[in-house]
This record gives structure tokens, sequence and C-alpha cells, in this order.
């Protein structure tokens, strides 16, 4: 008796792959989900045997999305945002409002953090959750209500407020900038050990 594929696969192959499309990458999604990269891996094996097509594909050392996988991607992200927007409607029955914001890792380490207690207490019922990640945020179908984000943002219609300026600069140990210098080997710090 040959069983039938479902058009559902198991929840658990999904809740991998929506996170490594968010993220970006295998290991920031293992990282969200407290499980190994290698873990991540493996469900997302599961899934591309499940529908038989390549969702992910390597280039070079980077893996990226198929166009399958980047349209099934954009539908699965939407699908987790809408079960998210239940729960927190859920959630939200007991008075406290839900702030979800998306920061960079370290901007969330270390100016964000700090502050969230002093937001908290001047609004007892506020409940703020930080998304630190990488990747910009698509308001449309993720529940993010707000961003911090380097650059300009891609999508028109949005409110946007410059929090402060910075300036990026290369750093290196004076023997490797003589040794980069004295090598020929400008733009490059790949040799410097």
């Amino acid at each position: 008796m040959q069983r039938s594929r479902s058009s559902l696969p198991p929840l658990s192959t999904l809740r991998a792959f929506e996170a490594a499309v968010r993220f970006g990458s295998f290991k920031a999604a293992a990282e969200n989900l407290r499980l190994t990269q290698s873990a991540i891996s493996h469900q997302i094996h599961s899934l591309e045997t499940h529908f038989r097509v390549k969702l992910f594909v390597r280039v070079g050392n980077k893996l990226v999305l198929t166009t399958d996988g980047k349209s099934y991607g954009a539908s699965i992200l939407k699908a987790f945002a809408e079960m998210s927007r239940a729960g927190e409607g859920l959630l939200n029955r007991s008075g406290s409002e839900i702030i979800r914001i998306s920061a960079s890792p370290s901007f969330a380490a270390f100016a964000a953090l700090p502050h969230i207690g002093k937001l908290k207490a001047m609004n007892g019922s506020l409940d703020v959750r930080l998304e630190a990640r990488n990747t910009s945020v698509d308001f449309d179908a993720e529940s993010i209500d707000a961003a911090i984000q380097v650059g300009v943002p891609i999508e028109r219609g949005l409110s946007t407020h410059r929090i402060f300026r910075s300036k990026i600069a290369p750093l290196a140990t004076k023997r490797c900038a003589i040794d980069t210098a004295s090598s020929g080997q400008s733009g490059t710090l790949r040799h410097c050990r």
C-alpha cells in the first residue's frame, strides 16, 4: 500500500525552514530555535525530501534559496506571522500590550537591552519582545511592530527616525597593517594571523 504525500509536511520541518528563511542562515536559525545547525540542516533536508524539491542550494560557502524556496518561504513567513498574531491576540487578553522590535544583534545587546527595564517601568502593561537579527524586516509578512536597522528603508510609506550617525572604519594591529602594505595586497587582511 503506497502512502500519499500530504501537502502539509511535519510542523518541525516548517519551523526550521521558517527560521532559516527569516534569519538568512542555518546557524542563526539554530541559535534562535535552540537547536544545532546540524538539526536545522536535517529538518530542511526532510522538507526537501517531502516535496521532492530543492529549497536551498550552495553557492560557494553560502546557502541561498532556490526560486521554489523563495516562493514557499514567502508563504511560510506569512503563515507563521499570522499564527503569531493569533497567539498574541490571546495573550493580549491578559491586559499587556506586546511590542515586537527587530534590531541587529550588536545594537540589541549594547544599546537596547540595557534600557528595556526603564521602558517597562514607565509602562507596566508593555511587554517588549526584542528580536536580534541581521536581516531586513518585511512588516507585511512578519509580526514585527518596529525595526532598528542601518541605512534607508527599502519600503516606502514607513515612518523613520534617525537615532544617531555612525562611522565605520577598519582597524588592524600595527604589525598587520605593515604586513598588508608591504605584501602589495591592498584591500585584504586575509594573510594577517
